[in-house]
């Protein structure tokens, strides 16, 4: 007789919608100590999430969403994010984040800039960046 392949539980939540609550078999994302990816039965963990591609792996496909910074808990078994900004690649502005892209790397380029107002350009830029990504990614079969 064949085990049931383990899964784990996956929940996204901003302070608005629970987006995704469901088992999965992985997930990879990042966070402010680099490129994580969990497995079920990972060991209890916590960590603070930068920008990024949220990958979900189940039943052999692969979804992306965007997560724009927040907390990730790992703790038996059930993977919670807590975000304020959280997109399905259908919920994305492609047209405003190119815009967005275009107009930051202009004022990069062109303006003096202090070195509170540049961090914050390339942040903002790399939010821009991370919403295109997922934007090129069909969330189908969500």
């Amino acid at each position: 007789m064949a085990l049931a392949k383990m899964k784990m539980r996956l929940r996204i939540v901003t302070p608005w919608e629970a987006k995704v609550d469901e088992m999965v078999d992985m997930v990879i994302f990042r966070s402010v100590g680099g490129e994580m990816g969990v497995l079920p039965q990972h060991e209890s963990y916590l960590c603070a999430l930068t920008d990024g591609v949220f990958r979900i792996m189940n039943d052999g496909g692969e979804r992306k969403m965007a997560v724009l910074g927040g907390v990730c808990e790992i703790r038996e078994n059930v993977v919670t994010v807590l975000s304020d900004e959280v997109h399905w690649p259908e919920e994305i502005d492609r047209a405003g984040a190119q815009a967005l892209q275009q107009q930051i790397e202009k004022k990069l380029q062109d303006e003096k800039l202090s070195v509170q107002e540049t961090r914050q350009d390339l942040a903002q830029l790399n939010r821009a960046r991370v919403q295109l990504e997922v934007s090129d990614f069909s969330s189908q079969g969500r």
